[in-house]
């Protein structure tokens, strides 16, 4: 994501990127965003474990997910919830708005979604 923001940000333009950083790439792309004179607005995606990880399990058995999904151990319950502890403690610079994902209702939040778009038009 480093190399797809660094060639992406001549441009100027708005960018959105998506995946699961942990902290110290997230610190390498602010460093970047900063230099290239870059706002940054970060969305964490939280949520009751079990439930989350009921979705992934529900995912990986329904949906046509590539195998390297199940190259950890993180289908087993116990294991996705270490992980996620784990994530937890991580900080993340900068901006940041933390979500509480264990239901959709997010995706109607009036609030935050100006929050977003007034970041977005900044």
């Amino acid at each position: 994501m480093y190399e797809l923001f660094a060639r992406l940000s001549v441009t100027g333009q708005n960018i959105i990127l998506e995946a699961n950083f942990h902290e110290a790439e997230l610190e390498k792309l602010h460093a970047l965003a900063r230099e290239k004179e870059y706002d940054t607005l970060t969305l964490v995606l939280r949520g009751d474990p079990e439930v989350l990880h009921q979705r992934y399990v529900n995912r990986m058995e329904k949906e046509n997910r590539h195998p390297a999904h199940l190259s950890t151990a993180i289908h087993i319950q116990s294991e996705f919830i270490r992980a996620a502890e784990f994530i937890r403690r991580e900080r993340t610079p900068g901006d940041v708005i933390e979500i509480d994902a264990t239901d959709f209702s997010y995706q109607g939040d009036e609030k935050l979604l100006e929050r977003i778009g007034g970041f977005l038009l900044c």
